[in-house]
Order: structure tokens, then sequence, then C-alpha cells
């Protein structure tokens, strides 16, 4: 058999053994508040690649589903002896800290590895994991603690000569019924994809007293010592420290990157034994049994990385990528000829008159410093011009910036070209005629509006509109209203913030193309802040009167649908496929809970200049538009998860934590995407210093093309990057109390010490939010 060969499941052997060990659990642990999640385990055998499923004792059908779903897809699939907490971030397994309760242990019989070993008492479980290899299931009749069992453990190992998986309290065993298919080292050794089996699940629960006795622990043998170089150095390393107690994995890889990390930082080999010591359980414990050799292999990965020190540090002076900057002029010249390019290829668009043509998008990567707003707003400037000295002046271009401030210096830019450029502000933002006011004067209408799905209506909502009467209504503060104002202007150029990207209003008109400077997509990302709560999402739905009860009823079913495979996850993070499905969700029922929300939310007229008593009602109804809409997101996003087969975890429906006055609670979150309406596509260029990916692009504009980034030398300035250094936002992440840990405390030295030797002068720290707040702090 192939190693690619997928075998079929025994859906019966699987079952029978989920609902054995669970009943057995069950028991084990009653009478405990809290007795932790079992957890599954999911390994591929080429890439390694671990998934972790954890499951309330007693979910029998979850734990078998996804142990089939599992397999099925060319996984190696196991669980562990043991409980842990349910705080255990996504994803990760656990480490020992994290045990709740071992309630078995297993001696893993490996004949060909020459360690079958043999046992002394009757196992509980017997699995065949493969012909002449099995695992002996040794369950407890109540749960141990981690040290306990650890000690356990190693008494069961070192007496059974089994593999030195055998006793392990964090290993996870396979689950019979599900294949094994084999890795690169058991296919070196001849191993195929086989089926798993049940040999027996009758044999005998045993008590921690009794297997103590069967298997008194052992002392341990005499360090293996040999000549090295003299003394150790007394230097610690935390990023050492964190591979070498790292449990699980490939130990044999964390071994040599705790060596290499260890040599790097100035450590002596008598340094990193005694470290390894410290942490049986993590890679170094590879060679402390059956036998102590790991001072011996200490030494040989040592010559290794020594050896390759002089190769990897003359790598480190050959660059990556090649240098494809240029001298600032010739960048400055690249710059100017991309968006002409731009320009051209919009002016054959219009001319060529096709409704059906998609318009050009263009995105262009230009560096810091080159100047590439001023270079465009010159190209865009002649365009406007030469339109409007041949007779047929060109339609307003919309020109995108993050902010009004920027916004404001480019209107200067054009105005010293001859162009007139006017920046727009939206209803929220600041009146710079008016010091402390807003252009709007009635948010309060518009925010109702708004919550009431009126979009593109807002003006007829709450500016100005023609009633059904036919008399015209409109706002108190209309005709000295600074939005509508501005909006009478005719600039060549209008200058706008991103969100008026995303709007679906249309009182600028039509524009002839639109520049977008700087980033632009985070802004086209909905991210709500609080979120649903679990309970909240599975409780009952008030009646709206008889005519909407059945809307009501089927709105309740639906959404406890949802909150139940929501509440299968139980934790932070992506929400899975597989507990949609398991509740019985997929498209179509998605669909028909968007309806049916859609349909119960209230429907209250708004329009301009409406009396506070109507206005408190449409306040009411704006809020629970709001909240109908919160639901919808949920729906819209599990519908997108349920509609992708591909997709095993959701990158928009996920569950968060919030704190309430209650304490902290999980909520479900969906992230969305906004649209860019249709009124603004036409020919697009897309200016920024780092452009994201194509797909992220694309999901905006599926038609855009990138062109070969714009890269200008920088002959003054210097790149000094520091390599293994713990800067993700994990390693930099304050405690719990607010005190930096070691490694910020480390990168708060080294500024100070940067600091001085720059004399003092000001230096621009660029760091995480979390890590500047500290920072900031820290004085």
């Amino acid at each position: 058999m192939s190693e690619g060969t997928t075998l079929a499941p025994d859906p019966i052997a699987v079952r029978a053994f989920a609902e054995r060990l669970n009943f057995h659990v069950a028991a084990a642990f009653a009478g405990y508040h809290d007795p932790g999640l079992m957890q599954l385990v999911a390994i591929h055998p080429a890439s390694e690649a671990t998934l972790t499923f954890p499951f309330k004792i007693g979910e029998v059908n979850y734990m078998v589903a996804e142990a089939i779903r599992q397999a099925e897809s060319g996984h190696n699939v196991y669980v562990e002896a043991r409980t842990v907490q349910s705080g255990v971030k996504r994803g990760k397994r656990g480490g020992i800290a994290d045990t709740v309760g071992v309630f078995g242990l297993v001696n893993d019989a490996d004949a060909d590895k020459g360690k079958a070993g043999r046992l002394s008492v009757e196992p509980s479980f017997v699995i065949e994991t493969s012909p002449g290899n099995a695992h002996h299931w040794l369950l407890l009749d109540r749960p141990l603690g981690a040290q306990q069992a650890q000690e356990l453990g190693a008494a069961i190992r070192a007496q059974g000569g089994a593999d030195s998986a055998s006793g392990v309290i964090t290993q996870p065993y396979r689950i019979p019924g599900t294949p094994n298919y084999p890795g690169r080292l058991k296919l070196a050794r001849g191993r195929t994809a086989v089926a798993t089996s049940i040999v027996s699940l009758d044999g005998k629960v045993w008590s921690a007293a009794e297997l103590q006795a069967a298997f008194p622990s052992q002392p341990k043998p005499q360090v293996e010592r040999r000549e090295r170089a003299a003394g150790a150095s007394g230097i610690t390393s935390p990023r050492v420290e964190d591979v070498v107690s790292e449990i699980g994995g490939d130990r044999s890889s964390r071994f040599y990157a705790a060596v290499a990390f260890a040599f790097k930082d100035g450590l002596m080999q008598d340094d990193l034994e005694v470290l390894m010591r410290q942490y049986p359980e993590g890679c170094g414990g590879k060679y402390l049994e059956p036998y102590d050799r790991l001072a011996r292999e200490i030494d040989r990965a040592w010559e290794k990385v020594a050896t390759n020190t002089d190769a990897v540090q003359e790598a480190a002076t050959t660059p990556a990528y090649a240098d494809g900057s240029s001298p600032i002029e010739e960048a400055r010249r690249a710059v100017q000829a991309g968006v002409q390019h731009f320009i051209e290829t919009a002016e054959a668009y219009r001319l060529a008159g096709d409704p059906e043509a998609d318009p050009p998008v263009q995105a262009l990567a230009v560096t810091t410093g080159v100047g590439k707003t001023r270079a465009t707003a010159r190209a865009v400037a002649a365009y406007v011009i030469g339109r409007r000295d041949s007779g047929t002046p060109a339609k307003p271009i919309l020109y995108a910036v993050p902010t009004h401030r920027l916004g404001d210096e480019i209107e200067a830019q054009f105005a010293e070209q001859g162009v007139s450029a006017r920046v727009f502000r939206g209803r929220q933002a600041d009146d710079p005629s008016r010091p402390g006011e807003t252009m709007c004067d009635d948010l309060e209408a518009v925010s109702i509006a708004l919550s009431m799905g009126g979009g593109s209506s807002v003006t007829k909502m709450c500016c100005r509109a023609k009633l059904d009467d036919g008399t015209e209504a409109q706002c108190q503060f209309y005709g000295t209203c600074s939005y509508q104002a501005q909006v009478t202007t005719q600039p060549e150029v209008w200058i706008v913030a991103h969100q008026l990207l995303f709007s679906a209003g249309t009182a600028l008109g039509k524009v002839e193309f639109v520049i977008v400077d700087e980033g632009f997509w985070q802004t086209g990302i909905r991210i709500p802040k609080r979120g649903l709560t679990l309970d909240e999402i599975g409780s009952a739905v008030d009646s709206k009167g008889a005519a909407q009860d059945y809307l009501a009823n089927d709105v309740e079913v639906y959404r406890a649908q949802l909150a139940r495979a929501l509440k299968r996850q139980g934790q932070p993070g992506g929400v899975r496929r597989t507990d949609l499905v398991a509740e019985g969700l997929d498209v179509d029922r998605c669909t028909a809970a968007i309806s049916a929300e859609w349909k119960l939310k209230d429907k209250v007229a708004i329009y301009p200049g409406m009396s506070r008593p109507e206005r408190r009602i449409a306040a009411r109804a704006a809020e629970q538009a709001r909240h109908a809409q919160a639901f919808i997101g949920l729906w819209i996003a599990a519908r997108g998860v349920l509609y992708d087969e591909t997709i095993e975890v959701s990158g928009r429906l996920y569950i968060d934590t919030r704190d309430d006055e209650d304490g902290r609670v999980l909520v479900a979150k969906a992230r969305s995407l906004k649209s860019i309406p249709k009124h603004w596509h036409c020919p697009t260029l897309i200016l920024d210093a780092t452009l994201p990916s194509l797909e992220i692009l694309q999901a905006f504009y599926p038609q855009v093309q990138p062109a070969p980034a714009i890269e200008a030398a920088m002959p003054h300035a210097r790149v000094r990057y520091v390599t293994d250094a713990p800067t993700s936002a994990n390693k930099l992440k304050p405690d719990e109390d607010g005190t930096g840990n070691r490694n910020l405390r480390s990168v708060r030295r080294e500024i100070l010490r940067r600091f001085m030797e720059l004399g003092r002068v000001p230096v621009l720290v660029i760091a995480q939010k979390a890590v500047a707040e500290w920072l900031r702090g820290s004085g």
C-alpha cells in the first residue's frame, strides 16, 4: 500500500472504544466539580501538523464523528489518557501543568523497533496498532494528579521495556478503528498504512495502590559524564528553556534546535544538560531512557552545530533577496511613468465606451520617501488641465486618503498645480469652519437611519425628502448645514477619507476615476466590538403579536441551533465547520434564518424633521435593528463556512470573550468585508508603500493588476536585524498584573542602551500596541 493511500476507518470499532472510554472516565471523575476536557489529537503523517479537539466527558457522538472525519482526511487519530483544563489555548494540547487528572497509563509495545516489552499485569484495554504492535491501557479507578501519574508512568516505562512513549501522561494514544498511516521514519522501517483494531476492552480497572505495588519506582541510573570544555558558563537563555521544556511533537528536531540556540547564546554543554534534566518530559527526555545517554547526545549535536557555524555565517552575509532598489531620481521617474500608464489606460476605457467591460484596476507599491503622492498629484493635475483646455472637462477625480489632515495637504498640492480640489467631510467629521462642531447638527437622526439600514437613503431619511402626501420635509438645520453646503461645490478633484469608498451614498455624483492613496483595506473589514453572548443567542425571542408569532418561533428555533453549535466549542477561536454540521445547519438553513431575521425587524418610517415622540419610537426600533443585524452577521458568516467544504475552521465566525458585570463570558462575533459600491466601479489606481497580498486586494477589486514594486535606495539608512529574537506579540505579552515579563524588560533595557549610545537624542520605537502601552507606563 503506498504512502498516499487513505484507508476507510471502522466506525463500529471507533464507537465501541469511545463509548467504553467515556463510560470509564465519567465513573473515574464522578463527584468532580470540574473534571476537565478529554482531548482527541489528529496528526498528519507527512507534515506532522497537529490538530487538537477538546470534548466534554460523555460527548461520544461528537468524538466519534470527529475521529472518523480526521481519519478519512488522512490523519492519524489519537486520544490522551488525561483531561485538561478548559482554558488551554485553542489548537494546543497543553502541558503537564494543564492536566486536571490522569485516568489511565498506556504501555506502548512497539515490536518492530525491538521494544515490544512485557507487562506483568492484566491490561484494561488492548488495542492493536499494527501487526505485532499494541497499546496496553491500564485504567485507574480514580484519576491521579500529574506529579503522581508521572512517577507511576516512569516506573511502568522502566520495567515494561516498551517504547519510550509508554506511561507519558501527555502522550496521545491511537484510537482503534482509525487507520495507522506511517510517517517518514516508519516508512523507512518498511511500514505501510494498516488498519487498527480492538483486541480487548474488558480487562481490570486498577487502583493507584495496586499499580504502584506492581511497578515500584526504580532508582535512576548514574549519569554518564564525559570530558568537556572546563566549567559551566552560568549563562541562562529563556528561548532555550522554552524549547527544552515543551512537551510532545518531534523531540529530535526540538533537541537539535535547543543545542543550536544554546550554542548561539553562549551556554556550555553542562548548562544545557542541567536544564534538560530539569524537564525530563521535554526533548531531552528522549535520551534519558532506557539508559542515560544525554551527555553524549548533547556533545554530538554540539559538534555538528559548531561545524556548521562557519557555513551559516557565510550564508548570513549573502543577501537572501536581490536588491531591487533604484536611485531615488530613477524611482521617482518610475512612479510618474506608472501613474501616467494608469491614466492612459483609464482614458482608453472611457473612450471605448463599453458598458460590459470591467474598469481597469491597477496597484502600485512604492517605497516610503519617493514622493508618490506629489508625483500622482502632478500627473492627475496635468490630465485634468488637458481635458479642461480641450473643451471636454473631465468628471471629478476621487482621491481617497487615510485622514482628513492628509487630505488638506493634498488639496494644497493640487492648488499649486492650478486644479481645484476640495476635501469632502462626512457627517460625523469635525467642521473646520466651526471648531468643536461636526459637519451634521443632527447625528442622532443619522445614527437611527443607519441602524435601520438606511445606507444610500440617509439623505432622504434625515435631510430632505418628498413625503407620500406630496409635501416636502427637511431637517431643521438643512439651510445652514455644513455637510450639505460642501456638496454644492463642483471641484475638479474630490479628496475623501477611505471610509467613503465603502459608502453607498451618491452625493458626489459620478467620477472619472479613483486614486486610493495608502492602505485602505483595513477600513473595509467590519469587526464587532461586543458580540452576542452564547446564552443570548439561545434565549427566547419576544413575541411581536399574533401576526408574527410564526416568524418569532422560526427565529427562535434557528438561533437555538446556532447556540448549540457554538457551545460545542466552548472556548475562544474560529468556529469549526463540524460543529455547525453536527447541529443540522446547512446553507439553506442559514439562508432561511437570514430571511426570517430580516422579516422580524421592526418597520418604522423615518423622515426629515420628525417629532420627538416619533424619534423616540424610531430610536427603539433602531436598537432592535442593530440587534437583528448582529444575528444576521453571524448567519452570513456561518453560511460562508458551510458553503465551502474546504474550510475546517472559520476565519470570519469566531468565539471571543467579554468582561461583563457577571464576569468573563463567551461571545460570538462575525468579521465581514464591506464591498465597493457600484457607483465607484470605475478605473482605480491603488498606491501603497506596503501593498497587501493579491488575495486581499482581489476581495475588494477582483480584476486588480499589481505592477512591479518601485523601491528606492536608502544609502543613509541602516537596518539591523536581530535573528531569533522573542519579538512576537505572545513573547512580549505583559503579565496579567500588568508587569513586564523578562522579554519586555530586555527590550526596555536595549532601548535605553541605544538612547544613551546616541547621546540621548529622541529615539522612535515602533511596537505592538500592548508593548507600546507597557513601555510608556514603565517610564
